[in-house]
């Protein structure tokens, strides 16, 4: 028996208006072509193709990883360009490495590009009508996907990420070579929700989520489905079809149908509990004036680079500024700014910072390569970069400006790569919303969630959202059709 495997991970923020290219996969993210340079990668990396391989072979079958394209950072659509030249290469692969049995396909599931909403269905579909691919076809997805119409129709079988932060990373990857070694028959059903939630409300370990976690293994268990995802979508999607899904992989449809609509029911109905976590800067203020064993995580939830945003607003900086006598250690600081990056190579040393043109300057400045490899949970072995640090010191405030963003600035690994230790830190400040749980093995206790500027606000009221996603919650406290069936 023999599975291909492909991976292909990217995330858009349609608040972004600047279009994502081929360099945010080739020079800060990852391209791989062939069976080679993919297996030396997985082999340094938690990945869920890794996790698909290794279960498959040894289960008894071959296999043939033939691609890996994965972002740096998340952002605006792909460009038409960049976009054609990925679905080129997943053809040209996939094709080149059949007949197979299964074949598996590690996506984001929250992809849009300049002419199509929905990138994800676009290449399952050209599997089933281009490449005239019959067999198994297997769909792993990030827990934030937005599942559509056409990845429902030309799937067999979907599995997805269970944590948030994700750590199950390289797990959903054996789930999904454990359906691609499952006989069937297979049936899916998808609940489509009329809602979005802000991803800090999605806690893996405690509360509603994790209630509904145990439910899931519960129907798992009792029920002979095989697999159970919940998909709370991210969500500056400006499209038709977003929405949270819970979404069965069965043997039949119509029991699939029902635990689908069940298990939607449930956690539509728990859309009270669904808070942003955001803080008054008065709260911030009081939670730093009171130091502690392990550092205070400030997540910089409108401008999080792993949501899409920039990375670019010095808000934070500017509200800390006037408080600087009074916080008693370091503070650790960080923003996109290439222009400040390429002064600071060129010898200034007065600074105007991020969108806000902060004026700064620095008692120190020193240069840094910008390239580590993540330690966490999440991203565990995998190499990040940033084109350059400037690392700028005024007192016990250490800004990091990076040339470019990275989705691994949750990571310790991150401010260690200029020579900080993090965790004898006041305070840190992650351009993210959750990955710093898994980044520092720390809980919601440490993290004071900040509203500052950007495309990635929790407000969501704020967002030039279009008429059709205003239709949902929590723009509407109870939408017409809150739950849809698909089968």
């Amino acid at each position: 028996m023999k599975a291909v495997c492909v991976q292909f991970l990217y995330e858009t923020n349609d608040f972004v208006e600047e279009r994502a290219e081929l360099t945010n996969f080739t020079e800060l993210g990852v391209w791989l072509e062939g069976e080679k340079a993919v297996r030396a990668w997985i082999r340094q990396s938690d990945s869920t193709i890794r996790g698909s391989v290794e279960t498959l072979e040894e289960g008894g079958w071959r296999t043939a990883p033939v691609l890996v394209v994965q972002c740096g950072t998340p952002g605006g659509r792909l460009s038409s360009r960049c976009y054609g030249s990925i679905r080129d290469a997943i053809k040209r692969h996939i094709a080149s490495a059949l007949p197979a049995d299964a074949l598996l396909m590690h996506l984001h599931g929250a992809a849009c590009a300049e002419d199509i909403d929905d990138p994800e269905g676009d290449l399952l579909e050209m599997v089933r009508d281009e490449i005239l691919y019959q067999g198994k076809l297997i769909l792993t997805l990030d827990l934030h996907a937005n599942v559509t119409r056409k990845m429902a129709a030309h799937a067999d079988a979907v599995t997805a990420y269970r944590t948030n932060p994700h750590t199950d990373i390289y797990l959903t990857g054996k789930r999904s070579a454990a359906l691609a070694m499952n006989e069937g028959p297979f049936s899916i059903a998808v609940a489509k929700i009329a809602a979005l939630i802000p991803p800090p409300a999605i806690n893996h370990k405690l509360g509603h989520f994790r209630e509904l976690l145990d439910l899931v293994d519960e129907e798992e268990r009792s029920n002979n489905v095989y697999d159970i995802s919940l998909l709370s979508v991210q969500p500056w999607l400006n499209i038709a079809e977003s929405g949270v899904s819970v979404v069965v992989t069965g043997r039949e449809s119509m029991m699939a149908g029902r635990i689908a609509m069940r298990l939607a029911e449930i956690w539509y109905g728990n859309r009270s509990q669904w808070k942003t976590g955001l803080m008054g800067w008065k709260e911030i203020l009081g939670k730093l004036r009171q130091p502690g064993d392990t550092p205070w995580i400030i997540a910089d939830t409108a401008d999080a680079t792993t949501g899409g945003a920039k990375g670019n607003s010095a808000a934070l900086i500017s509200r800390l500024l006037p408080h600087a006598e009074s916080l008693k250690g370091p503070i650790l600081l960080q923003i996109v700014d290439p222009e400040t990056y390429e002064n600071a190579l060129s010898g200034d040393r007065k600074f105007m910072l991020g969108s806000q043109r902060l004026p700064f300057e620095p008692d120190e400045v020193s240069l840094h390569e910008g390239r580590f490899r993540a330690r966490g949970q999440s991203y565990h072995g995998v190499e990040f970069r940033t084109d350059g640090i400037a690392l700028l010191r005024k007192g016990e405030f250490f800004v990091l400006v990076c040339n470019k963003a990275t989705l691994g600035n949750t990571d310790p690994a991150f401010f260690e790569s200029v020579g900080i230790n993090p965790f004898r830190a006041l305070a840190v400040q992650v351009k993210s919303f959750t990955g710093w749980k898994s980044g520092y093995s720390l809980d919601d206790g440490n993290g004071l969630y900040f509203d500052g500027e950007g495309v990635t606000s929790l407000r969501f009221e704020s967002l030039p959202f279009n008429e059709e996603i205003r239709r949902l919650f929590p723009f509407q406290s109870d939408p017409q059709e809150a739950i849809k069936i698909w089968t």
